[in-house]
């Protein structure tokens, strides 16, 4: 929201004011209607907020997969615990589209041919219900993360803890002789 703020306020105003002569660029009714009664053609850019979200999210995701399948693996696997990582991601764009089409079949038969929930037309598709439904496989999986997180158990690392202590004096030694030095 404070993004497109500063984006309309420093963009579209000033833009649409060289047209327009007003002010403000378009009067205030013509901020929030284009056409009174009738219904406003909706775009595929309205979707492109959430897009941008799952964007950023998948940013987080895919580093912290990558971190897990690196460090989890055994010491001869790791190369192939990567690309599992990355391969994770292929399948589950495959499933994506598995989904979305299954959907649109299931939907429209149900609809008796002439209908459904996705269809070319966004005006007339019912895309809260897909979003829902989506929504509502995603608290399973959630569910599913959290059982399987409750029984993982996470690799131990050879680490000897004596060694690492000794190896954090000798560093905090010398960086006190090289000050004073």
């Amino acid at each position: 929201m404070l993004v497109s703020i500063v984006l309309y306020d420093r963009f579209s105003v000033p833009y649409t004011r060289r047209f327009t002569e007003k002010p403000h660029g378009i009067s205030l009714l013509q901020r929030i209607v284009s056409e009174s009664g009738a219904q406003v053609p909706i775009t595929i850019f309205l979707i492109l907020p959430q897009f941008v979200l799952m964007g950023i999210a998948d940013a987080f995701l895919e580093v912290a997969k990558i971190e897990f399948f690196y460090n989890q693996a055994p010491d001869g696997m790791k190369s192939l615990g990567t690309s599992y990582s990355i391969t994770t991601m292929g399948v589950g764009n495959f499933l994506s589209t598995f989904l979305l089409k299954t959907t649109k079949k299931v939907t429209r038969k149900r609809s008796g041919g002439n209908g459904g929930w996705i269809l070319n037309n966004l005006n007339k598709s019912h895309l809260d219900y897909y979003y829902a439904f989506l929504a509502i496989l995603n608290v399973l999986n959630f569910v599913f993360f959290l059982v399987v997180c409750r029984f993982y158990v996470y690799r131990v690392e050879n680490v000897n803890l004596e060694e690492a202590k000794n190896e954090d004096e000798a560093t905090n030694t010398d960086s006190k002789e090289n000050a004073a030095g």
